[in-house]
């Protein structure tokens, strides 16, 4: 089946619903709709930012795919300052669903997430419009929520199985290492059946103990 093009005269009205629908959380519908304005007006700059937005909204479920998404469009944002301020966007949005998920090391990348996102944040302050304090007040947002996430003391019972020294504290790159170790074991176990996973956990916990 064919996708129908919408009328160039259409254009305003199916803006305004793209942002009705991402205040009722279906920004999949915003994202249709953007996508539909884009293939009749491509340099149309409410749309890009607009289908932008719409796409951070779906980070929970889409992480990687999304972010590589929404990184295409910064290119079709012709505002340098602009251009700046979304790439915060995108990484600050990034981080939140990192810490949205929940599983064991999460807060540690999304702290790298929120770093990106403050030096974004820093480029486009300096090139804001003037009365223009977006960049600030989302800068000191990233600050506080850095100041709760930005440390882990890494458990005992840990350690043996993924190499780490004994109540080391971790911070930075070696942090954040840590934690995408952590987090694409959880991605594996997740997909393994139950039997297996118990195995390979029993397994994993002998081989700690033989060290």
């Amino acid at each position: 089946m064919n996708l129908k093009p919408i009328t160039r005269e259409g254009i305003p009205a199916a803006l305004e619903k793209a942002e009705r629908y991402r205040l009722l959380n279906d920004s999949a519908a915003a994202e249709s709709i953007c996508m539909d304005v884009l293939e009749i007006d491509p340099t149309n700059q409410e749309a890009v930012v607009s289908l932008l937005l719409s796409i951070t909204d779906q980070f929970v479920e889409e992480l990687s795919d999304g972010v590589r998404r929404a990184r295409e469009l910064l290119s079709r944002i012709t505002d340098d300052y602009e251009r700046a301020y979304y790439a915060g966007i995108i990484c600050e949005r990034r981080a939140r669903a990192q810490l949205h998920r929940g599983t064991l090391g999460s807060a540690e990348v999304a702290v790298e997430w929120f770093r990106e996102a403050l030096t974004w944040y820093e480029k486009a302050e300096e090139m804001r419009p003037p009365g223009n304090d977006e960049s600030i007040l989302r800068w000191n947002m990233c600050v506080r929520l850095l100041g709760r996430h930005e440390r882990l003391h890494v458990p005992g019972e840990y350690e043996p199985v993924l190499g780490m020294a004994q109540g080391r504290t971790l911070s930075g790159r070696e942090l954040a290492s840590f934690a995408e170790k952590r987090l694409k074991m959880d991605d594996i176990l997740a997909g393994m059946a139950l039997e297996t996973r118990v195995s390979d956990v029993s397994t994993d916990l002998r081989q700690a103990k033989a060290k």
